[in-house]
């Protein structure tokens, strides 16, 4: 990935030698025809074209079509309106940044921690919701200290509530117990990720809900 984003800077501006060694060097082991063959196909147009078909064109000629890193690369290009806008944001944007359609923008240092509760008549652009899972939601009682079947519904209403506050984004945060509440959402509305922690092993599972309710 960062071979393909020196290529593309170096392409749009050639003064850049450094982008154009690096690219040279991480993709074609520092050989001069690879680069200026690949340069002279994408130069002319690059500065033009989004940045989205250039990525999948260049994805397929270098058969990386099963590479997560450029699939992610890709996923993030479709936001941006030419390539230049789009490597600016890679070098100078800040992580946790999120960028969406319509000139929108969520900032990572715009964040609200509230309990479900208190999300009752607020809507967001983005909501987390974590821990969804067994134990959580529904909250598992102690044995002789269930609630009424009612309690449960309520908890059931809460979630409801919880996921409605969203506008744009939804995302379930879970873990390999998952909240019985889930298996009320229709399999074609999600899209599941699984989450590798860090230096160990995780099963948690991270769910975006798209605008499946009305």
């Amino acid at each position: 990935m960062r071979g393909s984003v020196s290529f593309f800077r170096s392409v749009l501006n050639p003064k850049d030698r450094f982008s154009a060694r690096m690219s040279r060097r991480l993709l074609w082991k520092n050989e001069e025809k690879g680069y200026e063959a690949a340069a002279a196909r994408y130069g002319p147009s690059l500065g033009k074209r989004k940045p989205q078909p250039v990525l999948e064109e260049w994805i397929k000629e270098m058969g990386w079509e099963d590479g997560r890193g450029m699939e992610k690369l890709l996923q993030t290009s479709c936001l941006y309106r030419n390539m230049n806008e789009f490597l600016d944001a890679l070098a100078f944007g800040t992580e946790g940044d999120l960028r969406r359609p319509g000139k929108k923008q969520y900032r990572s240092d715009a964040v609200t921690l509230m309990t479900l509760h208190a999300s009752k008549g607020l809507e967001f652009s983005a909501v987390i919701l974590c821990g969804v899972r067994k134990g959580v939601i529904p909250l598992e009682w102690k044995k002789g200290e269930e609630p009424e079947e009612s309690g449960k519904e309520e908890e059931r209403r809460l979630f409801y509530v919880g996921m409605t506050r969203a506008r744009d984004q939804l995302i379930l945060v879970t873990g390999k117990e998952e909240s019985e509440f889930l298996s009320a959402i229709p399999g074609d509305c999600v899209e599941r990720e699984n989450a590798a922690g860090s230096g160990r092993e995780q099963d948690i599972k991270q769910l975006s809900l798209f605008d499946w309710i009305q």
